[in-house]
C-alpha cells in the first residue's frame, strides 16, 4: 500500500464530490491567476476554461469517471513528490535531531548500551494473574 493511490473504480457519491470541488477549484484558480497577474483576460481564461470543465462534467455523465481519472493521474505526480518531500523533511528535520540530542544526553530508553560487567541482558518482568489481561493486549 502507497501513501498515494488513485481510486481507479470511483464510486457516485465521489464522482459527484469531485465535479462540486472541480467548480470550486477553478473559481479559486481564476481569482488566484487574477490576484498574481492582475490580468483579467487571463483569469476570464481560467475561469471560462474551469466553468467549460464543469459543464461538460455535469452534462456527460458518462465521462465523468474519464475526466476523474485524467486529473487524478495529471495529479499524481505532484501528490507523491508533496508527500515524501513532507515525510522526508518531518523525519530528517525534527525526528533525527530530537533523538540525537537524547543520545548526546545520554538517554537510552531501550537499554541498548553494552554493559561488559552483565551476565545476560534479560529482563524479568512478573506476569498478572488476571483474566482481565486477555482483553488488554498491549
Amino acid at each position: 500500500m502507497s501513501i498515494v493511490e488513485i481510486n481507479r473504480r470511483p464510486a457516485a457519491r465521489e464522482l459527484r464530490t469531485f465535479g462540486a470541488l472541480l467548480g470550486v477549484f477553478t473559481v479559486v484558480m481564476g481569482a488566484v491567476v487574477f490576484w498574481r497577474t492582475e490580468s483579467a483576460p487571463l483569469a476570464w481564461t481560467a475561469w471560462a476554461t474551469g466553468g467549460l470543465l464543469c459543464v461538460v462534467y455535469w452534462a456527460v455523465p458518462a465521462w465523468r469517471r474519464g475526466l476523474y481519472l485524467a486529473w487524478m493521474f495529471a495529479c499524481f505526480p505532484v501528490a507523491w513528490l508533496s508527500t515524501h518531500l513532507l515525510l522526508g523533511g518531518v523525519y530528517y528535520l525534527l525526528i533525527t535531531p530530537i533523538g540525537r540530542l537524547m543520545r548526546c544526553l545520554g538517554h537510552d530508553p531501550m537499554r541498548r548500551r553494552l554493559d561488559r560487567q552483565a551476565k545476560t541482558y534479560w529482563i524479568s518482568r512478573t506476569q498478572s494473574s488476571s483474566r482481565s489481561r486477555y482483553f488488554r493486549q498491549f
